[in-house]
């Protein structure tokens, strides 16, 4: 991902809804923000940023609503139904993963593919928050602001 040995690829990802003040940033904009962040965050001096640009990705994390489970619940089913599929990481199987979570998922499909173990990919970060406290099931993004975007039918294309 680098042309050398000395030079280092950072990615800075920013949540935001499209349309918002973020999302319709300048491009210029956004890597002069990032680089001041890198620098704050001490991974590099921001003289030291060769270069950078922005991806916009539509619809990259699922919303969750009071339908979300039913929604993909039917994904699943239809999908259960594709011999040989293993489904990972966030997009694959519609929820939000953190990075580790994701990437368990990609190494117990893996597992299922060489191995033939049966590793439910879904059972992995099943539940809403860590088991590492007692605390009762949440529900994130119940009330999510609306956007014009959100006005527009699941699978357009820009």
């Amino acid at each position: 991902m680098v042309p050398n040995d000395t030079d280092a690829s950072i990615g800075m990802e920013y949540f935001c809804f499209e349309g918002d003040d973020l999302w319709n940033m300048p491009d210029d904009d956004l890597v002069a923000m990032a680089t001041k962040e890198i620098q704050q965050l001490g991974l590099a001096r921001a003289e030291h940023v060769k270069f950078g640009f922005a991806v916009r990705v539509h619809k990259a994390y699922p919303m969750y609503d009071a339908e979300y489970a039913e929604r993909v619940q039917a994904i699943r089913n239809w999908l259960d139904g594709i011999e040989n599929l293993q489904q990972v990481g966030r997009n694959g199987l519609h929820r939000y993963n953190n990075s580790d979570h994701s990437m368990l998922t990609a190494m117990r499909a893996v597992d299922n593919i060489l191995l033939g173990t049966k590793h439910d990919i879904w059972d992995v970060n099943a539940e809403s928050v860590y088991h590492e406290e007692d605390v009762e099931d949440e529900h994130p993004y119940v009330d999510a602001p609306e956007t014009p975007a959100m006005e527009e039918p699941l699978g357009s294309e820009r």
